[in-house]
């Protein structure tokens, strides 16, 4: 029927000639080349070249173990004769043996302190061994006492320099005393860290990891020492006068 009508349209309308067909589109008005161009929108505007990402820092080494940053060989900076001798050891956790050869020069009052703290020694021939509980039980106590009289000690000795520190005091005298409290931090953690090995722990069934055990607790306590020892070089280093030859100097340097 649709069909039937748009027949009857088309001969109403001059027969079966097609329609006309639609004009041309006008072709577009000339630009002027020197009109303004075209404001920009949000909608036409340029996207912004992206923004440059700075390249990221290299992450940080990480530090290196305890044992290898302990200041624990050689001459003692500003103790006449004293040195640190290091002896090969596998009874001693890090395997090394760290020995004070003291000099013969009666110490001066300065340095009392310091010569008390080098005199500490970690107590040898402990044993832990629970198959027997009485003296196991009274080792227990030995190093308990022990490490308590040591913290009293270190405590003493720091405090002594840490008087003076006082702001505005002679800058001679802060620097010696830095140094000196970095020293006996670093003495109290090779102390730790370089335990003599309890015989109980280097025997016996699964010796190894009872030694590991062992050795990194001690490791552990002497970590803070070091960064302690270290912040007080980097404070030391701040203050030395580069040309000067007194001790300090020399071993304030990172």
């Amino acid at each position: 029927m649709s069909r039937i009508l748009v027949l009857a349209f088309l001969t109403a309308c001059g027969g079966s000639s097609p329609p006309p067909t639609a004009p041309p589109p006008a072709p577009p008005a000339p630009r002027d080349q020197f009109a303004d161009p075209a404001p920009q929108t949000i909608d036409n505007a340029p996207e912004p070249p992206p923004a440059e990402v700075p390249p990221e820092a290299p992450p940080a080494p990480p530090p290196l173990p305890v044992a290898d940053r302990l200041r624990d060989e050689g001459p003692v900076a500003g103790m006449d004769g004293w040195t640190l001798k290091r002896t090969a050891d596998p009874t001693f956790c890090t395997g090394f043996k760290i020995t004070t050869v003291r000099g013969k020069k009666k110490i001066a009052a300065e340095n009392k302190p310091l010569a008390d703290v080098f005199a500490i020694a970690f107590p040898t021939n402990l044993n832990f061994d629970p198959a027997n509980k009485k003296r196991a039980d009274a080792q227990l106590a030995k190093f308990q006492t022990w490490f308590q009289k040591t913290l009293e000690v270190s405590k003493t000795s720091r405090a002594a320099y840490e008087a003076t520190l006082a702001p505005g005091g002679d800058v001679a005298e802060a620097v010696r005393a830095t140094a000196r409290i970095a020293q006996i931090n670093y003495r109290f953690a090779s102390v730790l860290a370089r335990a003599p090995i309890p015989k109980d722990v280097r025997t016996g069934e699964f010796k190894e990891d009872k030694i590991a055990a062992f050795c990194d607790r001690f490791a552990e306590s002497a970590e803070p020492l070091v960064e302690s020892a270290e912040q007080a070089i980097a404070v030391c280093a701040k203050k030395i006068d580069p040309s000067s030859t007194d001790w300090p100097a020399a071993f304030c340097k990172p």
